[in-house]
């Protein structure tokens, strides 16, 4: 009697243990394919992330969880397109790097990807790490140094890690 519970116990981890790993291959092959349709829809962001000096995976994975690729996305607090861009944001991007962007046009998708990926670059410039620009993406240059964009981080990495597979 204790073969078989044995036998159906194990059979039940094995099991529990194949469904798990399909809902997280299906869902690894559901990021991957935003990421390669981004780059189908939006082709330019090879261009613009080489430009501006931001790795094309960094552009990618924050493009994939700010807007999900909808390139007319709006957020809650103003945010516009692809990448989510807020008029300070564009303010910083101008300033910084002798750059004229309006503000109305941040619907324009390639306008939008270049304030997006200058704008990270600025991070990057004033932070430790990609890791600590991508939090500050969300949480500014003095919110990410709290960890609450911990979580956000987290979400951009899971495409990150999913970039190799493009």
């Amino acid at each position: 009697m204790n073969d078989i519970l044995t036998i159906v116990s194990l059979a039940g981890f094995l099991l529990w243990l194949s469904r798990n790993a399909f809902a997280k291959s299906s869902q690894d092959a559901t990021k991957v394919n935003l990421l390669r349709r981004i780059l189908t829809d939006f082709p330019f962001v090879r261009d613009v992330a080489k430009q501006t000096g931001t790795p094309l995976d960094v552009c990618l994975a924050i493009i994939a969880v700010e807007s999900g690729g909808n390139q007319y996305a709006t957020g809650s607090v103003g945010e516009i397109g692809l990448m989510q861009i807020t008029f300070p944001a564009v303010e910083d991007v101008n300033r910084v790097f002798n750059q004229n962007f309006n503000i109305f046009d941040l619907n324009i998708p390639l306008v939008n990807v270049k304030i997006g990926c200058y704008y990270l670059k600025y991070l990057r410039e004033h932070t430790s790490s990609w890791k600590n620009a991508i939090q500050a993406y969300n949480a500014g240059l003095n919110g990410y140094k709290s960890g609450v964009s911990l979580g956000y981080y987290n979400k951009v990495k899971s495409y990150l890690d999913q970039y190799k597979y493009l």
